[in-house]
């Protein structure tokens, strides 16, 4: 049996706490703590997939943003890369009606920012598949009876408080 273990730095945790908190912070959200408990959780996720480098949910008890890159020996993705990718879906998703544009994605946009998510937790780790791949994994905590009402409710579940009804 092969060993592995994921490749985060402490400057890799920095790095996705400080864009996740910019994303927040601008569009009038607070801040997030990081959380270890999360992010050992995220980590013996990304391990359980190191060998096969497959893109799936853990369907745990968290929310879950998944990123996988493919670059050569001189690019190597960052965790900013991921926040940015996962924040692009920001043009998908209409606050007035808390639903993303048919047709469209948008819940990795909207992960990052459910109001009462306080906390995160991130791993990244190498596929051994012999490509040069990175699966990053980002995990949000809440309540269990929160997460419930966000699967039942989604729809009707508020991400942001404004007292404007900008889109």
């Amino acid at each position: 049996m092969v060993a592995y273990k994921t490749n985060a730095t402490p400057q890799d945790d920095k790095e996705f706490l400080e864009a996740h908190n910019k994303a927040r912070i601008q569009a009038g959200m607070p801040p997030f703590t990081y959380d270890q408990t999360l992010a050992k959780y995220a980590n013996k996720h990304a391990l359980s997939h190191a060998r096969d480098c497959a893109l799936k949910h853990s369907d745990g008890p968290y929310g879950e943003n998944l990123f996988w890159g493919n670059a050569a020996k001189s690019l190597k993705w960052s965790p900013k890369d991921a926040v940015y990718a996962w924040m692009k879906e920001q043009k998908y998703y209409n606050k007035k009606t808390n639903t993303c544009m048919p047709g469209q994605k948008c819940g990795h946009y909207t992960q990052i920012m459910w109001r009462d998510t306080k906390k995160i937790g991130c791993a990244r780790c190498n596929c051994n598949d012999k490509r040069l791949d990175d699966i990053t994994l980002k995990h949000y905590t809440w309540s269990l009876d929160l997460l419930i009402r966000i699967v039942v409710v989604s729809r009707s579940f508020k991400m942001f408080e404004s007292s404007n009804n900008e889109a």
